[in-house]
């Protein structure tokens, strides 16, 4: 039920600091309170203040240290259990995508690049000189339709993992603008900004509000951007009503105003890439997460939450699971 799925991620939410705090820990810190020579004189030692001062939470290893940690693992569990709601619901809405939706759209497009990758093969042999006509008609015909295949249930797990996502998040909090939490959009052609409005409806109303009253423009383009410095969204129509490049491009104006996802991406990012014990975690060349998302250059913006919304909707989910319930954990509580 919609009180059940609320309950348990709340239970995980009050694991984690207030907003503005991810990642960060209490330092308490003392200082000396004014006192009289005469006291200094006697022996006495000054009055002291003790306050605690919140900062990044960091390992010797430059990486999330141990209450930096735990935040993400709270935050990591409450995705999960909004995962885990959104994969009932899209078994029980008749799209025929199985038990595990995920992997039903992962297994098909793998199949489908395979036999590509076959035909390709038996091709290029064939330009060697190997007479193998009929094996290469039988692989083309294969990949064909291994191909329309996985478009099938790509397009079918896109609509799916939508319409899921949205239903389980408003059971878990507001989403969408209200009176003082929605974008300020000034300036945009007709598309775009439709494209905007389609957007806005999908994010947590209190991201929403952390950017009213910081005007952003859109134009429609042939491809999505987002330029910081003007506040300016281009969209691009790939298919979904320009929604997916409007999703990414708001994913960047509102890590730049919620400080929260700036510091989970980053904390995110390290743990995916680096393996080991914390504290002495070394660089994983061959993370799996490096062929989605390459490294940063100093000062670029992370990509993992624009991206990660931009797929959502646009139907390209399923590749990782421990990402998904990151996402899902930033969307439910943060």
């Amino acid at each position: 039920s919609a009180a059940a799925l609320a309950g348990r991620v709340a239970s995980w939410a009050r694991m984690l600091p207030a907003p503005g705090q991810f990642g960060r820990a209490p330092r308490r810190a003392r200082r000396y309170l004014p006192t009289r020579r005469a006291a200094l004189r006697a022996g006495q030692l000054p009055p002291t203040s003790e306050s605690a001062r919140w900062g990044v939470d960091h390992a010797p290893d430059g990486g999330p240290g141990e209450h930096a940690m735990r935040h993400l693992a709270a935050l990591r569990a409450a995705g999960l259990e909004i995962d885990a709601d959104v994969t009932h619901r899209m078994r029980q809405d008749g799209s025929g995508l199985g038990a595990d939706p995920h992997e039903e759209a992962r297994n098909a497009t793998r199949y489908a690049d395979a036999a590509e990758r076959r035909l390709a093969a038996l091709t290029a042999a064939a330009q060697g000189g190997t007479d193998a006509g009929m094996e290469i008609e039988a692989a083309r015909v294969e990949a064909a339709a291994a191909r329309a295949d996985a478009d099938r249930i790509r397009q079918a797990y896109r609509t799916a993992v939508r319409d899921a996502v949205v239903s389980s998040l408003a059971d878990v909090r507001p989403l969408g603008p209200a009176e003082g939490a929605g974008l300020e959009v000034a300036g945009a052609d007709l598309e775009a900004e439709g494209a905007l409005f389609n957007a806005e409806r999908l994010l947590p109303r209190d991201w929403l509000r952390a950017v009213s009253g910081n005007p952003v423009s859109a134009q429609t383009s042939g491809q999505g951007y987002y330029d910081g410095q003007t506040s300016r969204i281009g969209i691009a129509d790939l298919g979904d009503g320009g929604v997916g490049t409007a999703l990414h491009g708001l994913g960047q104006l509102l890590q730049e105003h919620v400080p929260d996802l700036a510091a989970a991406q980053e904390m995110y990012r390290f743990v995916r890439t680096h393996h080991g014990r914390p504290g002495r975690r070394r660089k994983d060349d061959g993370s799996p997460f490096l062929g989605m998302f390459s490294d940063l250059r100093p000062g670029q913006p992370d990509e993992i939450l624009s991206r990660g919304l931009q797929d959502m909707f646009t139907g390209d989910w399923y590749e990782d699971d421990d990402l998904r319930a990151f996402l899902l954990g930033l969307l439910g509580t943060r």
